[in-house]
């Protein structure tokens, strides 16, 4: 059978819809069926929506997904953070290696600039000292120093003998206020020796004031820089003995051109003099008679004299030389010591009472006795 055409489907479509067909059928029906026929002949047209609605549709789109979205588990979440964490200690051990290295290097350049800093002040120092050694204020050494010391010795011992006039109960009573520990000794002595005990005691006398006031000075009586040398000997001793040794060397250098100027230096060495010849004057007056006061400063003078440039010759030797202290009761060092007998029945070997102090050169090696000292030994 031949196919229908498309009017006819139309036609019978329009008999279902219009089962009254027979009927005669308004205008308006009639456009209406035309405008269905139109509708199966060709696509519907496109419909075009405003941007507003567009916008509308995008955003419910999305409401739509993040409502839909997977939502990660708390675990996920730490894992990721303590990730994140690690990759941060990482980086910080990174840089804190960095900056070891770094100081590491910057030390290293340090010690090589200091050691080389070091060996320079070494040889600076080194040069110093073989100059300085050069430096004496005197020409004297350890033979001269030993002659000039038995000098002053033997005239500290005449002094007393030179002087006779004195008077026994004042002196006794002046060396009983000076040496109370020695009383009783000293009346020992008195009664074995009698005027002969006084002039014993009075050259004691004498060696413990050159002692106190002369040979232990830092560098030179009355010299002004005594007192800033001796704080920085106590400095520098702990350090480097040889160096506070050479720079004593230097100024006793200095002292004796100062007396030979007479500058500023030389005054206060002068005035330190006169003020010690006055005070033993005072000591031995107590002792001596007026008629031995008009000799008595001229002698004191000359014995300070001695005292002082031995001292000068001491402090400027490359090994220093010292009076050394020797106290009573101890047992008698025959090197060190030589004996007055005065209690010849005795023969304890004590030292009683000393007289003079030996004086010694401290060597590395050994001690050289260039003076032996001089004591009462029972």
């Amino acid at each position: 059978m031949p196919q229908r055409s498309a009017s006819h489907g139309v036609e019978e479509s329009s008999l279902k819809r219009y089962p009254n067909h027979h009927e005669r059928k308004s205008s308006t029906s009639l456009t209406d069926d035309y405008q269905a026929y139109l509708s199966l002949e060709a696509p519907a047209p496109p419909i075009h929506r405003d941007a507003s609605s567009s916008t509308r549709s995008s955003s419910a789109g999305d409401s739509s997904s993040s409502v839909n979205k997977t939502v990660l588990p708390k675990s996920a979440v730490r894992k990721n953070q303590v990730s994140m964490l690690l990759n941060e200690l990482d980086q910080i051990k990174l840089q804190s290696t960095q900056q070891a290295s770094d100081l590491e290097h910057r030390h290293q350049e340090l010690e090589r600039a200091f050691l080389a800093k070091e060996k320079e002040y070494n040889k600076i120092s080194t040069n110093f000292h073989q100059l300085v050694k050069t430096i004496r204020a005197t020409d004297d050494d350890f033979s001269t120093i030993r002659v000039k010391l038995a000098m002053l010795q033997s005239k500290t011992a005449a002094l007393p003998l030179s002087l006779k006039k004195y008077d026994a109960s004042t002196s006794r009573d002046v060396f009983s206020k000076r040496w109370p520990a020695l009383k009783a000794d000293m009346t020992r002595l008195y009664d074995q020796r009698g005027a002969g005990a006084t002039c014993i005691l009075v050259e004691k006398l004498l060696f413990e004031v050159f002692i106190d006031r002369i040979f232990n000075m830092p560098v030179y009586i009355g010299l002004p820089t005594n007192a800033a040398y001796e704080t920085i000997r106590q400095y520098m001793d702990p350090h480097d003995t040889d160096w506070s040794l050479r720079l004593r060397q230097q100024l006793c250098k200095l002292a004796a051109k100062s007396m030979q100027t007479n500058d500023q230096a030389n005054q206060a060495i002068m005035a330190a003099k006169e003020a010690l010849v006055k005070d033993l004057e005072s000591l031995l007056g107590d002792i001596y008679t007026n008629e031995c006061k008009d000799v008595l400063a001229g002698k004191v003078q000359k014995l300070v004299d001695i005292a002082a440039d031995v001292s000068l010759a001491m402090h400027s030797q490359d090994t220093s030389v010292e009076p050394s202290k020797i106290n009573e009761a101890l047992l008698s060092d025959p090197d060190m010591m030589q004996s007055v007998d005065a209690f010849a029945a005795d023969s304890s070997g004590q030292i009683r009472i000393v007289v003079s102090p030996p004086f010694i050169a401290d060597e590395p090696s050994e001690k050289l006795v260039l003076l032996r000292g001089k004591g009462i030994v029972c």
